[in-house]
């Protein structure tokens, strides 16, 4: 199986912000243009969601507000999908200190 460094990348857009993860590797087709994934957020229970098929490595979360002031009251986000052909992966990402940039994020995405 090919490896690869996922990124997590948060932009504002039209309207509000986006939360994409770029897994480097083509998913699993499990709904057509959308992704079945599991988080979870430091030691807590994983909970799935259903993201958009930005590319077929790239998916965003439907509601990424929410997940984005959930992630600046964690210290690690866990990110599981199905590769093509593979069993599911994990991605571990540090999202310590994210809170921070809360108050420039609004501004620059929202306008607060």
């Amino acid at each position: 199986m090919k490896t690869s460094v996922p990124v997590l990348t948060i932009q504002c857009v039209k309207g509000g912000a986006a939360l994409y993860v770029e897994t480097g590797m083509a998913l699993e087709v499990t709904v057509v243009d959308q992704q079945i994934v599991q988080l979870r957020l430091d030691g807590s229970k994983p909970f799935t969601q259903r993201w958009r098929e930005v590319t077929n490595a790239t998916v965003s979360a439907r509601d990424a507000t929410t997940l984005i002031k959930q992630l600046a009251q964690s210290q690690k986000f866990i990110f599981e999908f199905t590769p093509f052909g593979s069993a599911p992966a994990q991605a571990e990402f540090a999202v310590a200190g994210l809170s921070a940039y809360l108050p420039q994020l609004a501004k620059a995405c929202w306008g607060k």
